[in-house]
């Protein structure tokens, strides 16, 4: 006998393991069966409670198998894994991998250096070399350990005529990346005006 639960919204429209139902298709007998709820909060409202969603998953023996109170983020992930996790489908560690996933690892100089980067390169594609001349500098004050971004600030300054400049940008971007392909092709550029 397979534990039973009353799926979220969410995982309806998927299905429980990310499948989606076919159209037209009964839903499985645990989708089918009714719940118990106060349409439109009518009672709850009178008594003044303020009630946030829970799944609650019943074992094998009919026993309390987990409580899952509702969260914004990975509600419906946290609760296959539980409903899995009850039926014997995952271990207790894939189980502890879904309730505390990895935490991200966005922000800091690194991201911000990558995106005054692009910034930059958009900006000296559109024919605003000033502007990505300011960004450039800006990357290089967050991150100043990336090839990509010596070798832009490179190419910025050869579209400004400075190549006297451009050519030590150049190099630091191949002494932190030999194989940089904009670095020494802007090399070769500079070359012939030397």
């Amino acid at each position: 006998m397979r534990a039973r639960f009353r799926a979220p919204r969410c995982c309806l429209r998927r299905g429980v393991h990310g499948h989606r139902p076919r159209r037209g298709a009964d839903p499985p007998r645990w989708q089918r069966r009714r719940t118990r709820h106060d349409r439109g909060d009518e009672l709850y409202g009178r008594l003044g409670v303020a009630l946030h969603p829970v799944v609650v998953i019943v074992g094998r023996d009919k026993k309390l198998a987990a409580f899952e109170p509702f969260r914004s983020v990975d509600f419906c992930a946290v609760v296959t894994a539980r409903v899995r996790h009850a039926l014997g489908e995952i271990g207790d560690a894939e189980l502890q991998a879904a309730l505390d996933p990895p935490k991200s690892k966005e922000g800091g100089d690194e991201q911000v250096a990558a995106r005054y980067r692009a910034l930059a390169q958009m900006q000296l594609k559109s024919g605003s070399p000033e502007k990505a001349l300011e960004s450039v500098k800006r990357s290089l004050e967050k991150g100043s350990k990336v090839a990509a971004t010596h070798a832009l600030l490179g190419e910025i300054l050869l579209a400004q005529g400075r190549c006297a400049e451009a050519l030590p940008a150049f190099r630091e971007a191949l002494v932190l990346d030999a194989t940089n392909a904009a670095a020494k092709a802007g090399i070769e550029r500079c070359a012939p005006a030397r």
